[in-house]
């Protein structure tokens, strides 16, 4: 908690108001929004970072979407200690703690309340042959849990659903990334 000394036209004096900075963590000199979730800190937004074969969904104000062979491997560099892809488990874990109403997930812009602060957009997916799929209708974020080969489950969430056991997309397919780290 902080004070901030604020005077505003029509005070006579200014008045201490109390406020709570969001707490954020830097990846590759871009501040990232971050909530803690039980005991862990999860990212609130998309990643944005110029690596890997990505692409620009929703005019680039809402991450880049991640093949998975070629950005999960080397990311680990990039991002600070401690932070990691979530896995399958970790999704179910935020689960538990957040629910399944995929309004509460959503930014207002894609029909939500995002009451769970989780910020979600429906950026959709690009294919393994390219396609970009269900932009305005879903959001996918990898995890780094294996479903068989060449397959990975991923976190989904839909008009009627937030799941963590979505699988069948290909490590080729691009899909947004979020960020994990255990609280201490």
């Amino acid at each position: 908690m902080s004070l901030l000394k604020l005077k505003m036209p029509g005070w006579t004096n200014p008045k201490l108001v109390r406020f709570t900075a969001r707490p954020t963590i830097e990846i590759g000199g871009r501040k990232y929004s971050i909530s803690r979730y039980g005991n862990q800190w999860w990212m609130t937004e998309n990643l944005a970072l110029n690596i890997g074969t990505n692409y620009t969904p929703l005019n680039g104000e809402y991450g880049l979407l991640y093949e998975y062979n070629s950005t999960i491997p080397t990311l680990s560099s990039y991002i600070p200690v401690g932070w990691r892809v979530p896995s399958k488990s970790d999704f179910e874990t935020l689960l538990s703690i957040l629910g399944t109403t995929p309004a509460d997930w959503f930014l207002p812009e894609f029909d939500g309340n995002n009451s769970t602060g989780f910020g979600l957009a429906k950026t959709g997916y690009i294919s393994s042959t390219g396609e970009y799929k269900k932009a305005n209708e879903t959001a996918y974020i990898w995890s780094t849990t294996l479903y068989i080969t060449n397959e990975n489950y991923n976190f989904y969430a839909g008009e009627n659903i937030v799941a963590a056991n979505d699988s069948g997309k290909t490590t080729v397919t691009k899909l947004s990334i979020r960020l994990v780290k255990d609280a201490t």
